[in-house]
């Protein structure tokens, strides 16, 4: 597959937080293979990342949503790009149709569920709003207490002299 070695190198450069050099590897892979959605999604995102640059960084995320709708990769690195940008509204959008669009995929669940606050339910198979994970989650929220609040958090002890 052309290009493959590149993102490839790319990526581990990306994930050493080697933002420059992943993007100089990312731009030799989707000019290797301009059609390939992955390669052109994760372009945008280390557009964002590595210039700051997030209009142009976006329209190369929406060029590799044109490609390939289903790929939920690309939802959540679009959602990237904006949240980097300060939109968290257009974030949560794309989230939304990514979910909608690849029937529920758990990455993306899971990434709205960070990005609202809320966590995720208890059992992911089933929904939300199912009678389980509705009783299960209160529960949860008991014990741990509400999302980013000082509730349930342990207090620290002072040793007596």
């Amino acid at each position: 597959m052309a290009g493959k070695k590149e993102f490839e190198l790319g990526m581990q450069f990306f994930r050493d937080g080697y933002v420059g050099k992943a993007l100089e590897q990312l731009k030799l892979a989707a000019e290797a293979a301009p059609q390939n959605p992955i390669y052109m999604s994760y372009l945008g995102l280390l557009v964002a990342a590595a210039q700051k640059d997030f209009d142009n960084a976006e329209k190369i995320c929406l060029m590799a949503l044109k490609l390939d709708r289903g790929e939920p990769q690309s939802y959540l690195n679009i959602a990237e790009v904006y949240t980097r940008g300060k939109r968290p509204k257009e974030a949560m959008e794309a989230l939304r149709e990514g979910l909608r669009l690849t029937k529920r995929d758990k990455r993306i669940a899971d990434a709205i569920a960070r990005l609202s606050g809320r966590r995720t339910q208890v059992f992911p198979f089933w929904e939300r709003e199912h009678p389980v994970n509705m009783a299960l989650g209160r529960i949860r929220h008991k014990i741990l207490g509400p999302v980013g609040g000082k509730k349930g958090k342990p207090k620290a002890v002072k040793k007596k002299k």
